[in-house]
């Protein structure tokens, strides 16, 4: 009874453990969506989407420090396929929690409206330099 209780608590344990781990990225294609680019305010990154109508929604999923570097993941999602949007180029400004005398990365994803699962891996934003206003 006592082993049958150890492996149903280890099989919680890694499955828990699987919930914690790391954004799924992949590094050999950079990301494709709404152009970002890396801006500064209030001392802290800021990262400026341009998107191509104004019902995309934006949002910063996680920042991992690093030794070096911040990594930040961002999730774009598409615009509700059942409203009507002007087709009007949108700026939408996110501020990081990252200061801006620390480098980041940027990890980015375009995932289906009111998608809740199976999400696409995070694709580096391509290399810029260090952008003020």
């Amino acid at each position: 009874m006592k082993r049958r209780l150890a492996v149903v608590m280890c099989a919680i344990g890694l499955a828990l453990g699987g919930c914690w781990s790391s954004p799924t990225v992949l590094d050999d294609a950079a990301f494709t969506g709404p152009p970002v680019t890396q801006s500064v305010a209030e001392g802290r990154h800021l990262l400026i989407v341009q998107s191509p109508t104004p019902g995309w929604k934006v949002t910063i999923d996680r920042t991992d420090p690093r030794l070096d570097e911040d990594l930040v993941f961002m999730t774009l999602e598409r615009p509700d396929p059942g409203a009507l949007y002007a087709q009007v180029v949108t700026e939408q400004r996110v501020l990081t929690n990252v200061v801006q005398t620390r480098p980041i990365r940027v990890y980015a994803r375009v995932v289906e409206f009111a998608q809740r699962k199976n999400f696409p891996p995070y694709r580096p934003l391509p290399a810029q330099s260090d952008l003020t206003d």
